[in-house]
């Protein structure tokens, strides 16, 4: 089957620009849902050295995740009324290989990414321009391999030679991969109907398809209207756990600008800090108003989540991301090869590290 062609670079500024956001300060979150009062980011590391200075008049462009999640964190810790600097942000709604696209492009300074689109553009790119610059733990667990209760399908050996909906060359053809891989099956023992998420749900419900992958807010939606819905497996341990800050190499080579992310960067640690202690004005703000979910359905995505730190970059961390990236590459057409280690840059690791947890 062919794999689907990514959207190019001219499309996804297209995309980008129709949603950009131009915000002073923190962005357009203008409450504080846990009632908390302003503060500045930490001013020092863990090795005692200082945050470098903003030259007046600097801005970021930054892209956030669809649901403002980086902005509510910022709003919600009381961390964007102080900014020294201007942030214009943008909204992604192409996921992460758009994003990437756009840091390749030089259409954004700051984005979010996670292993498997980065092993994608250092495959094709690989001097890209994208440099992993911090993380925090993600919703690794976050999806589900259901089977239609009609299939008669109990576990996931009972998968082989059945049709399983997934979108090819994606990270869930990864997870699905891999699971399928703790029973001694490969990808090559079922048969994948490729279609994009949207048609994951209909596919499965009408018997197009015997199984599919479903991520979070899909798998919610899909039990509310299939009580008796076969869950095969869930997602932990399919992912490597992390997402990640991504920033732009011209950006990071640019004092003022650089001095900008660290201090982003420190912001958004402790941005999860407030989430982690704040789950219910998290809940409200982020699934309920964000993604219009139901409080139980924001509770339930939430409780998967758990608790969510910043994360310090260790060669065990990037060996895993590795090894995810070797296994993901392996399942193209014809495989591919990328090299992480140069994607992460620990320059801001002792301000991380510097961040209390709560």
């Amino acid at each position: 089957m062919k794999r689907r062609r990514r959207p190019t670079i001219v499309a996804a500024l297209v995309a980008a620009l129709a949603l950009t956001v131009a915000a002073c300060g923190g962005g357009s979150s203008d409450s504080n849902p846990s009632g908390g009062t302003a503060s500045a980011a930490a001013s020092t590391s863990s090795d005692g050295s200082a945050l470098p200075p903003i030259p007046a008049g600097t801005t970021l462009k930054v892209e956030d995740i669809g649901s403002k999640m980086w902005q509510i964190l910022l709003a919600g810790a009381g961390l964007d009324k102080d900014l020294p600097y201007k942030i214009e942000w943008s909204l992604n709604a192409g996921g992460n290989a758009q994003a990437l696209q756009l840091i390749q492009a030089g259409a954004l300074d700051v984005t979010f990414g996670s292993a498997a689109p980065i092993a994608d553009q250092l495959a094709t790119v690989p001097a890209a321009g994208s440099t992993v610059v911090s993380g925090w733990d993600a919703q690794a667990a976050a999806v589900w391999i259901v089977a239609s209760p009609r299939s008669g399908i109990k576990d996931l050996r009972g998968l082989k030679g059945r049709k399983v909906a997934v979108t090819r060359a994606n990270v869930l053809e990864a997870h699905l991969g891999k699971a399928l891989k703790e029973v001694g099956l490969t990808l090559d023992d079922v048969e994948l109907v490729n279609l994009p998420p949207t048609q994951y749900i209909p596919a499965v419900s009408s018997g197009q398809v015997d199984a599919t992958i479903l991520p979070a807010q899909l798998f919610t939606a899909y039990r509310a209207a299939n009580p008796n819905a076969v869950v095969l497996r869930d997602g932990k341990g399919l992912g490597t756990d992390q997402n990640y800050v991504v920033a732009s190499k011209p950006a990071l080579a640019d004092p003022a600008k650089s001095a900008a992310i660290a201090d982003l960067v420190v912001r958004l640690a402790r941005g999860w800090e407030w989430r982690n202690a704040h789950r219910d004005a998290y809940v409200e703000t982020y699934y309920v108003k964000g993604q219009r979910t139901t409080k139980a359905d924001g509770e339930f995505l939430d409780g998967v989540t758990g608790t969510q730190h910043a994360v310090v970059f260790t060669p065990e961390l990037i060996k895993k991301e590795q090894e995810y990236a070797d296994f993901y590459l392996g399942l193209r057409d014809t495989p591919a090869k990328a090299d992480l280690t140069p994607a992460f840059d620990s320059r801001f690791n002792a301000f991380v590290a510097a961040v209390p947890r709560s």
